[in-house]
């Protein structure tokens, strides 16, 4: 049971990014403040890619070759050793190219836990495509706001 309830929050989480661009102009800027994904947005795409089911993984287009080892049944991304280059590609590129937009605007109007994912940007972070994503998410979580 407790399987079937997170499943069906991660459908309702997923679902978040079509609904958030229904009706939105894509951009980057308010009021002359530039817009940061924050903490409640990183947040929210960590739940996302999270306990997802080879099939579920399959279904996205995700390649998992590497990455799921033969008695893995689950990927969960905050967990994950792959790199921040196969985040990008795997993830963050095709679900932009497929809507043409960029990764923030499709947390634009999305609210997760009652906040907000986008806000004026308060703080810049980079990261190198070899560093593995568990590392980078985790610094996020740390580094920034609520």
């Amino acid at each position: 049971f407790h399987f079937m309830s997170h499943l069906e929050q991660a459908i309702r989480n997923r679902a978040k990014f079509n609904e958030g661009l229904k009706g939105k102009q894509l951009q980057q800027q308010e009021n002359g403040q530039i817009l940061g994904i924050n903490f409640m947005g990183i947040s929210l795409f960590l739940e996302i890619f999270q306990n997802m089911s080879r099939s579920e993984c399959q279904a996205m287009g995700l390649d998992m070759s590497g990455v799921l080892g033969s008695n893995d049944h689950f990927f969960t991304l905050s967990h994950s050793n792959v790199g921040m280059e196969w985040v990008v590609k795997q993830i963050v590129v095709p679900q932009t190219k497929t809507r043409a937009c960029a990764l923030i605007d499709l947390f634009l109007g999305i609210e997760h836990l009652g906040v907000v994912c986008v806000a004026p940007a308060t703080d810049f972070h980079s990261y190198t495509w070899q560093e593995k994503c568990c590392d980078t998410f985790g610094a996020l979580s740390s580094a920034l706001p609520v």
